[in-house]
């Protein structure tokens, strides 16, 4: 059986949507395994969590700094609570 590897979207605050670059969901497949994108859905998570054999955290906005203890700088780039929440969960 492949693995099912669940990958971490990107959204799209304008549009309102999830999006993924290709490039990811294609490298998985030459690897062997089926991507699946994970909606951010944070009451469901564990159940999807037990779902998936793996994970890819794709790149994205930038951690928010109180996750590890730091103040917010002026060079800080754009933020995504929703995110920080899912992937700190997984």
């Amino acid at each position: 059986m492949k693995p099912i590897i669940g990958v971490l979207p990107l959204f799209d605050e304008k549009r309102d949507s999830y999006w993924m670059l290709p490039g990811y969901m294609k490298g998985i497949m030459n690897a062997g395994g089926i991507p699946v994108m994970i909606p951010f859905i944070e009451e469901d998570i564990k159940q999807l969590s037990d779902t998936f054999d793996g994970f890819l955290f794709t790149g994205g906005p930038d951690i928010n700094p109180t996750y590890y203890h730091e103040n917010q700088k002026e060079k800080c780039g754009d933020l995504a609570p929703y995110r920080d929440t899912l992937e700190s969960q997984l």
